[in-house]
Order: C-alpha cells, then structure tokens, then sequence
C-alpha cells in the first residue's frame, strides 16, 4: 500500500516479532529504521531498548551466561513452556536489563507510559510525575518539535528547516538485510561461493575444520592415532579398537563456542595396522564425518556458546541384554541440530512417528546403509 502510494520507504517501520517462548530474542522485533536494520527489545519493568544487529548478538550471547547473573547455571530457555523465558524462577530482571544498556540504548523507560498521561483501570489519567526527567524517557517526537543543532535554543520551538531526506530502503535491501541476519557462516555448493565445487580433498578439508576453530591433529597409522588420543583425552587404547577419527568439542567448562573442539584422524595413506592403508576417499569422508559432529552438535547459530550435554534414551541402538531397557543412553547438546531434529527420530517408538518423521529416518539410513562417496578427482576410488 505504501509503494503504490509513492512512498520512497515502504518498509520503513514494518517490523517482524519473535514470537517463541523458549527463545532468549522472544518479543524482539526486526525492522528497519532510517534504511538501518535495527532490533527493539523489551524487558518487563524496565522499558524498551534499541540495537544494531551486531549488539543485538553480543546481548544475546552475554544474557545466556550464567556468570552475568541474567539466568542460572543450567538454565534451558528451550524448556519454557507457553510462557516466556524470562518469567520463570530464577531469572533476574534487573541483570537482563543492565545487560541491555549496556549493549543497546534505552529508548523508553518503564515509566515512560506515565508521563505520557495514561489511563488507569477506574478511568481517571495520572499525572506526570515532577522531578528530573529519566535519561533515555524522551518522546519520540522531541527531536522534531526541538531544534538540537549547534547554537540553537534546545527549549525553543524548532524552526521551519528542510529535513534530511531519509534513504530509500528497497523491498530488495531489504530482504538483503534480513538474509545477512541469518546467513550461516559457510555455504557449500553456493553458486559464486568460496565452496561452489563443495570439499573433495583432504587438504581442503583440513582447512574448512579450522576454518570453524576445529584443532585438527593427524597421525600416519592406527597406533600414533591410538598414541595421540592416549595423550590428548586420557583414553584407553586397547577400547579404541579400530576407530579411525574422533572429535571432541571444546566444552561450555572450557568457555567453548559454535564449532570448536579437536578431531583426531588419519592421513592419507596412513598405516591402518592390519596390511592396509588409508585411501584418499577413506581419509576424506572420516575427516568430514568428524566435522559433522561439530557442526550439528554445536548451537544452530555457530557461534552461542556450546551447552552441557543431556541425555536420553536412543531406541533405534540395540539395548544391553538384561537392562530391560529398549535403546541405549545417547546424549545431545540443547539448541543444537542433533537435540531439535535427530534426537526426536531416535528417542520415539516407530508407532508413535508421525509419516514425515518415518521417512526422514529412511531416508538418513538409505543414505548410511547403501549410498557410495566419491570424490569427482578420483571416481574409481569409492566408500559406503
């Protein structure tokens, strides 16, 4: 309506509001201000505040540590229910908006409804309260009715200027915008992109892992690999077997983030200990495995600060004899890939599957069970 009506800024004031509970960006609105994409976050008591996307990260990524006092330890705002996060026990209020000024700025104080004059329940209208005015309680429209330039009187009334010409804000920058918001850190395959023809070298590989702040530690055979994970994790060779990579992530003890942690494999060509040596595929496809781990156990964004595991029963792993128990104990990291659409597959009965979820698990096994890989540089050299 705007477009057709001639306005250069259709989309200026049109926001889009996060409307899940058990999100810690909940009642965040996304719109574009001045051609500028901006955020507007409430806090209940405390009013209204603004951010530029960057700080709206940064606050979102501080609010979550339990060390700045906004949420306990072991707080899962994916547990909220159908009410908000931050009214469950144990939330501090008061530290959730410290965190906001300090990262964003106060564009409405919780009294600043009262100073506007609203009504109360029985009908009557309050009075302004006298005092000082609250940094950051301005109206909206004192920037227009003042002239704030330099000489002019800041009391008086704002004389007749032209004002500057807002930019135009197109629906295509604005999608734009939107699609730098959430646009993943890496996108293999895109068209144009830095991985267009995708990873299909070990070399290459090695560095999209450290790309992601994986350590990547290499070993030439079965033993100097079994050394290697001896020395860096305390684990016992002997019930290692055969396994040929590893990773682990970096760990919320260790103030870990997104992706990183340390994956062990083996080179190619490496001596596997029984006759045989790693082939180029071979050494390719464990590398990429073990990076898959770090990717869908790591927060969706790639960056959040990495969540203790919890764990749950895995009914699609056979169970010990004598336990009674259907499955085996699987674990998940909260706010991960794995913990909102694999662990759903795997902690279900396949009665209780809904048809979409029964074809997912077919598919994901069709493709573990009878699919070969293969790299384009060598397609005689294959694994399944």
């Amino acid at each position: 309506m705007k477009r057709a009506k001639g306005d250069p800024n259709p989309l200026e004031g049109v926001t889009a509001k996060e409307g899940e509970y058990g999100a810690y960006a909940y009642g965040a609105r996304y719109g574009v201000e001045n051609g500028v994409p901006m955020f507007t976050y409430e806090v209940p008591g405390h009013g209204e505040f603004k951010f530029t996307v960057p700080d709206f990260q940064k606050f979102l990524e501080d609010i979550k540590k339990p060390k700045n006092k906004v949420v306990p330890t072991k707080f899962k705002v994916t547990e909220s229910g159908n009410a908000p996060w931050y009214t469950r026990e144990g939330v501090n209020l008061d530290a959730l908006a410290e965190k906001a000024k300090e990262h964003g700025k106060q564009i409405r104080t919780a009294d600043a409804e009262l100073q506007q004059g609203p009504t109360v329940p029985d009908g009557r209208t309050l009075d302004a309260p006298s005092g000082e005015p609250i940094l950051g309680s301005r109206s909206p429209i004192e920037s227009i009715l003042r002239d704030t330039s330099p000489g002019a009187n800041p009391d008086g009334p704002r004389p007749n200027v032209i004002p500057a010409e807002k930019p135009q804000v197109t629906p295509e920058q604005y999608k734009k915008a939107v699609v730098e918001l959430i646009r993943p850190q890496f996108q293999i395959g895109l068209k144009g992109g830095e991985l267009e023809d995708g990873i299909s070298n070990f070399n290459d590989a090695v560095e999209f892992a450290k790309k992601l702040g994986i350590v990547v530690r290499l070993a030439m055979s079965q033993n100097e690999l079994n050394t290697l994970l001896k020395l860096d994790t305390g684990q016992d060779p002997s019930k290692l077997g055969d396994a040929r990579g590893m990773f682990q992530r970096k760990g919320p003890k260790k103030q870990g983030k997104g992706t990183e942690g340390t994956i062990w494999a083996m080179k190619p060509g490496a001596d596997k200990g029984d006759g045989t040596y790693v082939t180029d595929i071979e050494a390719l496809t464990t590398l990429l495995h073990e990076i898959s781990h770090a990717i869908t156990l790591g927060p969706l964004d790639g960056k959040a600060d990495q969540e203790v595991y919890s764990y749950f029963i895995n009914r699609k792993q056979s169970s010990k004899p004598g336990t009674g128990i259907v499955g085996r104990s699987d674990f998940t990291a909260p706010g991960s890939f794995v913990d909102s659409a694999i662990k759903p597959l795997l902690d279900s009965d396949w009665g209780q599957q809904s048809p979409t979820q029964k074809k997912a698990y077919a598919e994901i096994f069709d493709l573990q069970e009878n699919v070969e890989a293969y790299s384009p540089r060598n397609p005689g050299e294959r694994k399944s």
